[in-house]
């Protein structure tokens, strides 16, 4: 593909280097550069040369996952460097698989994108980590709040059921009084102070 100069300069060669062996393989016309683009003379040269045609069917794939993070690179040098362009998830991982085994083939702005990717990553799983931890602290003080609540709703419960009973004895043991009071007049009326006996026993044995 057509590539610019300073995308060939990996960092782990040196300048001098790499324009040496543009200078032979331009003078042997398998490749042309033009001010600072460089490509391959002719497509007749993948066809042709058996070794180089081998390279590119071995390493397919990876020039492959090369070529999206130069593009991506690119991309994000064009966007003032917005971390918003850097790769996360499954294409930072494909990209990791492809640096392990391939990083010298990566330029000097490939590999700064590269590692800003792996920091950025770093730092969202930081931040999804802590995130984690807070959600489950909300959970289990809001599942602490729940049980004092309902223990509080259970003790006010019990409060009102004793209240309750504690007014049933008091109502009966007035109703029982009634009945006796009654019963201990002269002329007093024996079937009301039965009927306000069977009322006290059933408000409260």
């Amino acid at each position: 593909r057509r590539v610019l100069l300073k995308e060939l300069f990996s960092g782990t060669q040196s300048q001098a280097d790499v324009e040496n062996v543009l200078k032979t393989l331009a003078d042997a016309r398998l490749v042309t550069t033009d001010k600072d683009m460089v490509e391959v003379a002719h497509e007749a040269i993948i066809r042709k040369w058996a070794t180089l045609r081998e390279w590119l069917n071995d390493n397919r794939e990876a020039l492959y996952i090369h070529r999206q993070i130069t593009h991506a690179a690119i991309e994000w040098e064009s966007k003032k460097r917005d971390t918003g362009f850097l790769y996360r998830g499954i294409r930072l991982s494909q990209a990791t698989n492809l640096v392990q085994n391939y990083r010298a083939e990566l330029n000097t702005l490939e590999r700064n994108f590269f590692e800003k990717s792996q920091q950025g990553e770093r730092w969202s799983n930081i931040t999804r980590a802590v995130a984690i931890t807070t959600i489950f602290s909300l959970l289990v003080l809001a599942g602490w709040f729940a049980y004092q609540g309902n223990q509080y709703l259970s003790d006010a419960a019990a409060e009102r059921e004793a209240a309750q009973k504690n007014f049933a004895r008091v109502e009966s043991m007035r109703l029982a009084s009634e009945s006796n009071a009654l019963l201990n007049q002269p002329n007093g009326n024996v079937e009301l102070a039965a009927l306000l006996s069977i009322k006290a026993l059933q408000t409260a044995y």
